[in-house]
């Protein structure tokens, strides 16, 4: 739900419903949460037709941004008063998720869809095809909200990366995993995680 985003963009990665009406859950810096909203967001329209939802006013979760020294933080998070658009909530979402690696692929940070990879804090090649797919559909959306500045930057930044992914990532057999923050390659010829389905997968889907 948007309403489990916080105002700096990142997302709850899980939360327990509270009679307060505060929401208990876990921030993290898990990459991929946040990308799963616009994700979602535009297979909606797509499928209902209702254009509308984009413009639907929507609160965000309020608290201190996690210190250098966490990765994770327990806690109850208030709503704000604050509301913005749903398109508003997908482009926080997108922006925040903004950030790569020497290589120019985005950061693994503490896992993304596979929490066993929590320290690798290199850069990830599936979640470079993640965000392909949804940069695309952040371009339809904005295209939509009449956002043709975002529109433009969205489809541009897809072109950018799937052409770093093609050249970086691909061994000539298939893509790997990622790389390791000194550079080591994660996923090609290594004794774990040699051939990654799910990198094959997205980069067939989008």
């Amino acid at each position: 739900r948007a309403t489990h985003q916080y105002l700096q963009g990142d997302v709850m990665h899980w939360w327990h419903p509270d009679p307060s009406k505060d929401e208990m859950g876990i921030r993290t810096r898990i990459s991929d949460d946040l990308l799963w909203l616009p994700f979602v967001v535009e297979r909606y329209i797509r499928i209902t037709g209702d254009e509308t939802v984009l413009f639907t006013p929507v609160s965000y979760l309020s608290s201190p941004s996690l210190e250098e020294w966490e990765n994770d933080r327990y806690e109850k998070a208030e709503k704000t008063v604050e509301k913005e658009s749903l398109y508003a909530h997908c482009v926080r979402a997108l922006n925040a998720s903004l950030t790569f690696g020497q290589n120019g692929l985005p950061l693994f940070k503490s896992g993304d869809w596979n929490d066993g990879m929590n320290n690798v804090k290199g850069e990830s090649v599936w979640l470079g095809w993640f965000m392909c797919s949804v940069l695309d559909k952040m371009a339809y959306m904005a295209d939509i909200a009449k956002d043709s500045d975002g529109k433009k930057q969205y489809t541009e930044l897809r072109r950018t990366l799937m052409a770093r992914i093609e050249d970086l990532a691909f061994n000539g057999k298939y893509y790997i995993r990622g790389t390791y923050s000194d550079g080591a390659v994660l996923g090609d010829n290594n004794t774990g995680c040699d051939v990654d389905l799910i990198v094959q997968a997205f980069a067939a889907m989008y």
